[in-house]
């Protein structure tokens, strides 16, 4: 038995034996270290515990089972090779033999570590019970070998198990922690498709595994506390180069090639601790195998009996059959592919080719493609997939569907290359979907909060709050707000909501511009108040420059929308049941300018006159009793609201910094530019042919982007005047959108061609059917009697081949698409005619309106009967362009 003696200040281990010396080695092998063996299968069960054995029987035992365990490896082995075993039988001991730990060799394992390293240590992981008796057991068999000692390294790595195929428990050291800090070893490893070549036409071979092999290999004296790992046993660090480690199989590939190069790839390879021995003849085959069992006795590396393989004509080597018939495949690795699933999927069908792909050169024509049924007929494949995606996403039963829904549909049934962005793009250029869908990504447009004024009123904003129905006594139903963009003061005055442009002009002279100047730029929604000719024309007198937000978007007059929530949330404070809230008006704008705004950092009284204002509950202080008469002095007086400005100036600039980095968390740059085409949302809208908006499309369009609108200095601009459609022009609706209001729009490309467009139905205006017209592109007259003028007109949703020669009686809804096209045509005749030249006549409807000269006058159309439904224009509405 062996006790392990550990001493502090001489950090080696050292193995001290208490028994006698044993016998020669010649007649026996060395003593043991291993506390457990590995016995023969006819080997006598010992499960009654026989008396203590002495010195003398202690190793006649050991000797007669190492015998035994020699005698039974060897049985079937030719005598030649049976007795070459026997020679080396030292070479292939059942245990480890050292007389301490392995020997230096100068090949030891180093741990070079990167300059910028940090010690790794961690916590042990928690293992069950079944798993820390095994680890008591193994760590107390690595002492008793000397592989491991105590250890105070203040490196630390945890242990786990893995369960081998035997079902027994193999350790691991977690290293990841000090492997990322190892500066790697680039040695390179063998080529196994180079090793197998070296074996063609050889017919004998041995196959040798090292016991434990990198256990064979000591570290480093100055890297041992690298290698320290922690579990609830102790803590402690190997003395042998451990599994786990980064570098280790470089290390451990570097000492077998330095122990074999003077015969390496002669007649002997190695891979790692695989030893593969090969020769032509079983005589040169004997020398071969005695030269490298000297090497390794040379070297003091041990061999695994049990897992050697001598003068064989078949052995296994690196997961594949080597044999004097050449090289084969595992038949475990065949039985896998056998039972292979079949792939149904495409990931599935990339893990098996992957795995297929390494045995090709062992399967016949795997390369080649199988033969093919004869074809029936050649499609035409760039219209079969448009008309196959037409039906899996554009019928009715496809309810024009997203693009995952729409590909696994059409997968299967169909496949091509690239199907899945031949999918996409068709998806992306579907009208239909462009117009319904809703967004699904964060908002266009990052906030580009509007230049700070210089001083106090030179920019304010205005808004009306209205109606608040029932009116006052005094009649008031709205609230004019005004506030000073640069000290946030506001001015809330009572008014009525049905308030002139002239009214809303004296308000602000009387309580704006009278006492503060006029402002040089007014801020405001499009309210018709503020929109008016008179207002702007007033303006443009005193030289006030107007600015409106965008279509729909108050967010650029934010300050004004924040501060009429404010004012709700104080007049609920106040007002009760009789509803007079224009008494409590004056309260809440005193209540409103003497509470700190949080843009500015202090109160909008403070900031525009330079004192707080005196308010009830300050002459609660002893102070007021006793007022301070004295008056400071000018100079310090400008000084102080030179003070206040530029406080002022600074806490708005950060508060903008802080606003805009905040939305930008939740919104992204858009993609739009001057002349691209784009939708717009129409949720706002009401239109006059709106019979169900709950279930009208999101988005109007296509409009083309005209121009981009906003400041000078803005790096991207975040609102565009679009090309309304001619109905929304009628209207009077604003042409300018903020960007998160517009949506990209693809225009179907000519990769699609053939596919069929969503015809829209018939609109059904007094009792007949009408159809919207995109454009008139023609116009004849016609050989009848009297003569007819007739317009070829594009329908809105049906294909250019299907435009229609229409008389004019057919296009009364359209009669101002009719006067652009004939004002265009008239125009173009001109300057392309020389002035004696007769213009083309035009219709009677237009001499009434433009008085052409008698000689243009043609003779009134007579109304001709249609047997097909008439394609009429009908009045403005949201489906006209």
């Amino acid at each position: 038995m062996d006790l392990l003696r550990y001493d502090p200040l001489c950090p080696e281990v050292e193995l001290i034996s208490l028994e006698p010396d044993p016998p020669d080695p010649s007649s026996i092998f060395a003593a043991p270290i291993s506390t457990s063996t590995r016995q023969p299968a006819d080997t006598p069960s010992t499960s009654q515990a026989p008396a203590p054995p002495t010195v003398e029987s202690t190793y006649t035992s050991r000797a007669d089972a190492d015998a035994e365990e020699l005698t039974w490896f060897t049985a079937d082995l030719k005598p030649a090779v049976r007795n070459l075993i026997r020679e080396y039988r030292d070479v292939f001991p059942p245990y480890f033999s050292y007389s301490g730990i392995p020997p230096m060799r100068g090949d030891e394992h180093s741990i070079q570590l990167v300059p910028d390293y940090r010690v790794h240590h961690q916590a042990p992981y928690r293992l069950s019970i079944p798993e820390a008796t095994e680890l008591k057991r193994q760590l107390e068999e690595l002492l008793r070998l000397g592989f491991i000692k105590p250890s105070n390294s203040p490196w630390g790595a945890p242990v786990l198990f893995a369960r081998k195929a035997d079902g027994t428990l193999r350790l691991y050291i977690d290293y990841r922690g000090l492997n990322r800090y190892t500066v790697k070893n680039s040695y390179p490893m063998p080529r196994t498709d180079e090793l197998f070549d070296r074996l063609a036409g050889n017919r004998f071979f041995t196959k040798i595994d090292l016991r434990s092999g990198y256990h064979q290999i000591r570290v480093a004296t100055e890297d041992q506390l690298k290698t320290a790992f922690r579990s609830r046993f102790g803590h402690y660090e190997f003395t042998v180069m451990p599994f786990g480690l980064t570098n280790a199989p470089a290390t451990f590939q570097t000492a077998m090639n330095d122990i074999f190069r003077d015969i390496l790839e002669e007649y002997v390879l190695v891979y790692l601790d695989d030893i593969l021995v090969y020769s032509r003849t079983l005589e040169d085959h004997l020398k071969h195998l005695r030269d490298v069992l000297q090497h390794l006795r040379k070297h003091g590396f041990y061999a695994k009996l049990s897992k050697c393989r001598f003068a064989q004509r078949k052995v296994d080597f690196l997961g594949h059959h080597v044999s004097d018939q050449g090289l084969h495949m595992d038949d475990a690795k065949i039985t896998a592919i056998a039972e292979w699933p079949v792939p149904t999927s495409a990931k599935q069908l990339r893990s098996f080719l992957g795995l297929t792909s390494y045995y090709s050169k062992f399967i016949q024509g795997y390369a080649r493609s199988g033969q093919l049924e004869p074809r029936i007929c050649v499609p035409s494949t760039g219209q079969l997939r448009v008309q196959a995606l037409a039906e899996f996403h554009d019928q009715a039963a496809a309810s024009h569907r997203g693009f995952h829904k729409t590909l696994a549909r059409v997968c299967r049934l169909y496949v091509w290359p690239k199907s899945k962005d031949f999918v996409k793009a068709y998806i992306q250029e579907c009208s239909t979907c462009q117009e319904v869908n809703s967004a699904n990504h964060l908002p266009y447009g990052l906030p580009q909060p509007l230049p700070i004024p210089e001083g106090r009123w030179q920019s304010i904003s205005m808004d009306l709050i209205g109606p608040l129905r029932p009116p006052t006594q005094r009649g008031h139903d709205a609230i004019l707000v005004v506030v000073d963009r640069f000290t946030k003061r506001a001015r809330f005055v009572p008014c009525r909501y049905r308030i002139s442009a002239r009214e809303v002009a004296d308000i602000v002279f009387d309580r704006v511009v009278r006492d503060h100047g006029l402002p040089q730029s007014i801020i405001s929604d499009r309210d018709p108040h503020f929109t008016s000719t008179f207002w702007r024309r007033l303006h443009e007198v005193y030289g006030s420059h107007l600015r409106f937000s965008s279509s729909y978007h108050p967010q650029t007059d934010g300050q004004t929308e924040v501060t009429n929530k404010t004012l709700g949330n104080i007049l609920r404070k106040f007002v009760r049941d009789d509803q007079q809230w224009d008494l409590h008006l004056a309260h809440a704008e005193i209540a409103y300018n003497h509470a700190v705004s949080p843009a500015t950092r202090m109160s909008p009284f403070y900031c525009d006159l330079g004192y707080h204002p005196c308010v009830p509950a300050d002459f609660l202080r002893p102070s007021r009793l006793r007022p301070d008469t004295r008056c400071p002095s000018l100079d310090d007086w400008i000084a102080h609201m030179a003070a206040i400005m530029k406080r002022a100036h600074e806490s708005l600039a950060d508060s903008q910094t802080r606003m805009a980095t905040r939305a930008n968390r939740s919104r992204m740059d858009h993609p739009f530019k001057v002349g691209d085409n784009c939708l717009f949302d129409a949720c706002h809208l009401q239109l006059e042919a709106d019979t169900l908006r709950k279930f009208r499309r999101r988005f109007f369009g296509p409009c083309h982007i005209l121009q981009a609108v906003g400041s000078d200095t803005a790096a991207s601009p975040v609102s565009f005047r679009v090309k309304l459609p001619n109905y929304l022009r009628q209207a009077r609706v604003h042409d300018v959108y903020h960007v998160s209001l517009l949506r990209p729009y693809r225009r179907p490309s000519e990769r699609f061609a053939g596919r069929p467009y969503e015809r829209p139905p018939p609109i059904m205006v007094d009792g007949h059917e009408e159809f919207v017209v995109s454009d008139i592109v023609s116009r004849r007259v016609t050989d009848d009697t009297p003569p007819r003028i007739e317009y070829l007109v594009r329908w809105k949703g049906y294909p250019d081949e299907e435009a229609t020669w229409e008389p004019l009686k057919h296009l009364q809804h359209a009669r101002m698409l009719v006067r652009t096209y004939d004002r265009a045509r008239r125009a173009e005749i001109s300057a392309s005619t020389q002035p004696t030249d007769p213009l083309p006549p035009l219709p009677a409807e237009e001499i009434a309106e433009d008085a052409p000269a008698p000689s243009e006058a043609v003779p009134q159309p007579q109304t001709v009967a249609s047997e097909r439904p008439q394609r009429t224009h009908r009045r403005p509405s949201r489906y006209d362009d």
